[in-house]
């Protein structure tokens, strides 16, 4: 839970250092922990809706590394949004 709290402080740090408008994928972790059934870190959706809308990104991936579910997604994702920002479209991401 603290983790989702600090997402805007991250965020500002990223701006304090003169990253505007930064390539931003929101990440949720310990995803094999989140879909046990006596889930017990129950996590606020109204905070990270409230940081999707605030910052305007739609970019709400779940992993877990456990399982290795979406690690390798994430980093594609990631790679082909800086392509995006930085105008390097013309590179193939496998």
């Amino acid at each position: 839970m603290q983790s989702l709290l600090d997402l805007d402080w991250w965020y500002d740090k990223l701006i304090e250092y003169g990253v505007t408008d930064p390539p931003k994928i929101l990440v949720g972790t310990k995803l094999d922990l989140f879909e046990q059934e006596d889930n017990q870190f129950g996590i606020d959706k109204s905070i990270i809706e409230e940081f999707i809308r605030k910052h305007g990104t739609n970019d709400f991936i779940k992993t877990s590394s456990k399982d290795n579910v979406n690690i390798q997604n994430i980093f594609k994702e990631m790679v082909k949004k800086l392509l995006d920002f930085y105008k390097l479209g013309n590179v193939k991401v496998l």
